[in-house]
């Protein structure tokens, strides 16, 4: 028999919706659900998808004048279009009232998340077998416990993708905030059946610190067959396709100026950017960009495979700062076996004690950058371009890798075994 799994998400989007779908690429679609804060294009992989509302979300005051949650519901077949648009409050809350939540350890506080009786209901309805869940921060912490409470006798799957118990935001007193999760943690973890995580550097730290064996999962990626076939453009581009945050803005700004500084030198090449993230956020993160920088408008996820082919290299950015430090210290980024599986030449830049920089100088398999300043990124850039090959042994490895190591047909399997989903 099929086990049912029921997947608990604050926001199923992104780089976490698409590695956790590809997780249980071999979990039939009648056997999938999903409770989330958010209605994204997501929810047309699941059976059901129950979308938190006001019967489970409350915000504290002054922050119910500021948040509109709608009815919980059951997202329905229809796709859901992104809507970028903002209200001037809306706008003027993410950029002078959330910074403030957050430098004082508001943020996550600001409102809890409850187990309604129409969620219970649903949840009876459905009978998961399996919960699983990357937690993420404090309110889903105590929810998932909630739950488990009210439900023991589901088996409990926690997977860390990041360590969460660090945002990658500024905290007065993070200390405070850190034993305050790391105490929800370790609650989590006594209720589970299963730990994962994301590498064997997290696996091994969290091993230690909580007394737990971990399994590592790399985050399974469908292979990319199109660099066979991929047209270059004239003018050589560097592409980076994701999120624009905290944990990398820095690493981007210095790419922009090195792709700058070569332009006026007479080097002709593109800093391409494909990401979610509005206008409003960019400008927020990055300030003004040179001309030789583009930001595209999102594209499908299914357009990204083409996009990374088609480049002449790719860029994977880690802010080198002590924020980004402590919350990429154990993470794997989502976009690394896409990135192998293209075999196009990496730079990847990020601090030299996490898990990805070790990854990636071991394999061997990428140019990395240990140091910020565009100086270096204008290295890195030069010596990739330049096709030499040492950088063509580089990528024959990333894909190589990509075919044992983040494979979806290999990791997807090894993953239901694991959970004994059909069992």
């Amino acid at each position: 028999m099929n086990k049912k799994v029921l997947i608990l998400s604050r926001s199923f989007r992104a780089g976490d919706a698409i590695t956790t779908l590809n997780l249980f690429s071999r979990c039939p679609k009648s056997n999938l659900y999903c409770v989330s804060m958010v209605e994204t294009e997501f929810a047309l992989n699941f059976n059901e998808y129950y979308v938190l509302g006001n019967d489970e979300v409350l915000f504290r005051f002054p922050f119910t004048n500021l948040v509109n949650i709608g009815k919980s519901h059951i997202a329905t077949d229809k796709s859901v279009a992104n809507d970028n648009k903002k209200t001037l409050k809306r706008i003027a809350y993410e950029n002078l009232l959330l910074p403030v939540l957050q430098c004082v350890d508001l943020y996550e506080t600001r409102y809890k998340i409850l187990l309604s009786d129409k969620l219970e209901k649903w949840i009876v309805k459905i009978s998961p077998d399996i919960i699983y869940t990357s937690i993420g921060d404090i309110p889903m912490a105590h929810f998932v416990l909630e739950i488990h409470r009210r439900f023991p006798n589901i088996k409990i799957a926690i997977h860390g993708f990041d360590d969460w118990l660090s945002p990658t935001y500024k905290i007065l007193n993070g200390a405070r905030h850190r034993k305050q999760a790391e105490i929800l943690l370790k609650k989590n973890l006594d209720i589970a059946t299963y730990r994962f995580t994301s590498s064997e550097k997290m696996a091994l730290e969290y091993e230690n610190r909580y007394g737990y064996v971990f399994r590592c999962f790399p985050n399974p990626v469908k292979l990319n067959t199109f660099h066979a076939t991929a047209k270059k453009s004239l003018i050589p581009n560097i592409v980076f396709a994701g999120k624009i945050g905290w944990h990398n803005n820095l690493a981007i700004k210095d790419m922009v100026a090195a792709v700058d500084n070569l332009n006026r030198k007479g080097i002709k090449v593109q800093f391409d950017i494909y990401t979610d993230c509005t206008l409003e956020q960019v400008r927020y993160f990055l300030g003004v960009v040179a001309d030789s920088t583009v930001i595209h408008k999102p594209v499908s996820n299914m357009m990204i495979p083409s996009i990374l082919a088609a480049a002449h290299a790719l860029f994977l950015p880690i802010s080198i700062s002590a924020v980004a430090e402590r919350f990429t210290r154990y993470s794997m980024s989502t976009k690394m076996g896409e990135y192998l599986s293209s075999g196009v030449p990496i730079i990847y830049c990020g601090p030299s004690s996490i898990a990805m920089t070790e990854f990636f100088g071991y394999k061997n398999c990428a140019v990395v950058v240990e140091r910020p300043g565009e100086q270096y990124m204008e290295e890195a850039l030069i010596k990739v371009l330049a096709g030499s090959e040492e950088i063509s042994k580089m990528c024959d490895r990333g894909i190589e890798l990509a075919k044992s190591y983040f494979n979806i047909e290999l990791v997807s399997q090894d993953f239901a075994n694991v959970l004994g989903l059909w069992e």
